[in-house]
């Protein structure tokens, strides 16, 4: 599959280790394989060396193993040959998912950082550094869309898949994490977890998937609680109980959506 050009719109055909439209707009493929097709790229978007290294120490010692493992019998049950994994960090659901189909895995992120580890552990599939809101794709290229703990750009993922193609949305369920927050907030409340309405698409099926893990050190706490959104919005207070913490047994628990485009 061709990318198409950031500026321009137009193919981009590789020659050796660029790859160049019509145009002479180039773009150089990176040692690890990777390549940046963002528009206004900034080094500081997406996220930064540190917060990479919190979620692969975590995501690396599985403890999001049921939500890998659902997301690999969906593709394996769908059988698509083209995925693009959006919002895809550094690759954890990404190299699972490839491992389970022929085709071909295309995963997008704005962090070079993300895309850097990912590019380096998974040498079967492309990465490319992009936002999802402005895919450097041309129209109905994918069968599938999957986009994990990341906002949903309704639109482009409508233009990019096929007539019937389907996507695949994953949050949170009602109880993800509800001891963890227990543990932190004086008032814990549960994750609201009815399906989006998305504009162009008809929801098939919501799925939920659930676990217990107990995460033994004060580091692999931290790294999860960084995570999620919660790190922006707890007090000193708050996070002193959670630094407080030397191991936590809480659930995970994950709603997946799969919608399929409507055809006009």
């Amino acid at each position: 599959m061709n990318y198409r050009c950031p500026v321009c719109k137009k193919a981009l055909i590789r020659k050796e280790k660029t790859l160049v439209c019509e145009n002479r707009h180039c773009f150089d493929l990176a040692k690890s394989g990777y390549v940046n097709l963002c528009r206004n790229f900034k080094p500081t978007q997406g996220d930064n060396k540190e917060m990479v290294a919190s979620r692969t120490a975590f995501l690396e010692k599985d403890y999001y193993r049921v939500l890998a493992d659902e997301m690999v019998a969906i593709v394996r049950q769908m059988k698509p040959e083209v995925i693009f994994e959006c919002a895809c960090g550094q690759g954890y659901y990404t190299r699972q998912m490839k491992a389970a189909f022929d085709g071909e895995m295309h995963a997008f992120d704005m962090s070079r950082e993300a895309i850097l580890y990912a590019s380096k552990k998974d040498k079967e599939s492309s990465y490319v550094i992009a936002s999802i809101f402005d895919l450097p794709v041309f129209d109905e290229s994918a069968d599938l869309v999957t986009v994990i703990f990341a906002p949903t750009a309704v639109e482009e993922f409508h233009r990019v898949l096929t007539k019937e193609g389907l996507l695949i949305t994953v949050g949170p369920g009602a109880d993800h994490l509800f001891e963890m927050k227990a543990a932190v907030y004086d008032v814990p409340y549960k994750n609201e977890d009815d399906p989006a309405v998305l504009e162009g698409f008809e929801l098939k099926e919501q799925r939920f998937v659930k676990d217990e893990i107990t995460v033994n050190s004060s580091e692999e706490i931290q790294a999860l609680f960084m995570m999620t959104p919660y790190t922006y919005k707890t007090s000193e207070k708050d996070m002193a109980k959670l630094r407080a913490l030397k191991e936590l047994k809480t659930q995970v628990h994950f709603s997946i959506c799969i919608y399929q485009k409507k055809v006009c």
